[in-house]
């Protein structure tokens, strides 16, 4: 019975000083996502890491080839993509914007921080006139880490493309899109 009692005690005891004390701090699970995100993101230091993390955000983009030099300290890379052909030209063109704001967006989920520029061309096979056909590049674009890390990935428009990048070239066998 006695012992019955100094339990009682010792847990009325314990409940009091647990109410006393303050409770510990909680995170959302929108921050807790944000920090596991951040220490998983993809270092860009190699060719290969840049078609991985483009294989592993931008699943549907077609990646020609890759060239970067990564000396650990304003590195560059230049991505070219294999333009895909559509119904009209018009489709075509939007499907090579789409296809960059792709690439950029799912570079903005790596780290950048060591990166000064990476550029984003097309290549697409044009016909010339004696009806020879050979890839060329159609599309050509500049882009500082500083932009891409600033897109919203939610509400970026792909026509925004040619205007955003900081250096933008295009073929004039390509329609303009409006």
């Amino acid at each position: 019975m006695r012992a019955n009692r100094v339990i009682k005690f010792l847990l009325a005891g314990s409940l009091l000083i647990g109410g006393v004390t303050a409770p510990l701090p909680t995170i959302s699970s929108q921050q807790a996502d944000t920090v596991q995100a951040a220490s998983k993101k993809i270092v860009i230091q190699s060719n290969k890491s840049v078609k991985k993390a483009i294989k592993k955000y931008a699943k549907d983009v077609k990646v020609k080839s890759v060239q970067g030099s990564f000396i650990g300290q304003d590195d560059t890379v230049q991505i070219t993509l294999k333009g895909k052909e559509n119904l009209t030209d018009k489709m075509t063109v939007k499907g090579m914007y789409i296809d960059i704001s792709n690439v950029w967006k799912a570079l903005r989920k790596t780290d950048l921080s060591h990166m000064s520029n990476i550029g984003v061309s097309v290549k697409y096979p044009l016909q010339d006139q004696a009806g020879n056909s050979t890839s060329s590049y159609v599309i050509k674009s500049d882009i500082s880490p500083d932009k891409i890390n600033a897109i919203n990935p939610d509400n970026f428009l792909f026509k925004n493309v040619p205007t955003y990048a900081d250096n933008w070239w295009q073929h004039s066998a390509l329609p303009a899109i409006d």
